[in-house]
């Protein structure tokens, strides 16, 4: 206020001026508002055995081209960020080698998935550094259903937790198939399965 009673006593002194007054917004928070954050869509859920307590489990969000994982806590609860691309099923594996597969359903945000004994598969690559590697179970119910699928690197073999039964193994960049492989699973086994690619 003193600034702009100076300025207009000046200007009575020298006839006629003109000024400028600028007022000066407060800084904007970069912060994420606590609405938006929440609009992102997640599935939410718990791991548990077929007693009924928690497990500790890798929990993934598989979808064509890839998938998002977390792991549980103790009290076998997990959260997964779905970012928008289509995630087709909910797969569990725990380090003792049991699984729980299951559709993610639109809009089923309380899952509860029961891992069960389960099989375990190997997967070796050479001839390429990396490959996409989905893993295919079948006899699910409902045909064929995608359990996972990742970049498998050289020289890096993937372990994977599968249900038992028919399962197939497919290396492939986008639209082309590299090789792939068939197996029959039973409850408990550890099955290796190596690739010699070309180029």
């Amino acid at each position: 206020m003193k600034a702009l009673f100076a300025a207009s006593s000046l200007c009575a002194l020298f006839g006629s001026c003109t000024f400028h007054v600028h007022v000066h917004e407060a800084p904007r928070s970069h912060e994420t508002h606590p609405a938006r954050a929440v609009q992102e869509p997640v599935v939410r859920g718990v791991v548990v055995d077929e007693a009924g307590r928690p497990v500790r489990a890798l929990v993934a969000a598989v979808g064509h081209g890839g998938s998002v994982s977390n792991t549980t806590g103790e009290a076998g609860s997990f959260t997964l960020p779905l970012r928008g691309w289509p995630a087709r099923v909910l797969h569990a594996s725990t380090d003792d080698g049991r699984c729980a597969v299951e559709p993610l359903r639109a809009g089923n945000f309380d899952v509860r998935l029961t891992v069960r004994p389960g099989a375990t598969v190997v997967i070796d690559m050479s001839g390429r550094p990396h490959a996409r590697c989905a893993v295919i179970a079948g006899d699910l119910g409902s045909g064929d259903v995608l359990v996972e699928d990742f970049t498998v690197i050289a020289g890096d073999p993937a372990k994977v937790v599968v249900p038992p039964g028919g399962i197939r193994v497919r290396l492939y960049d986008g639209d082309v198939v590299h090789a792939e492989r068939s197996l029959d699973l039973r409850e408990g086994a550890t099955q290796n399965v190596s690739f010699a690619l070309g180029g």
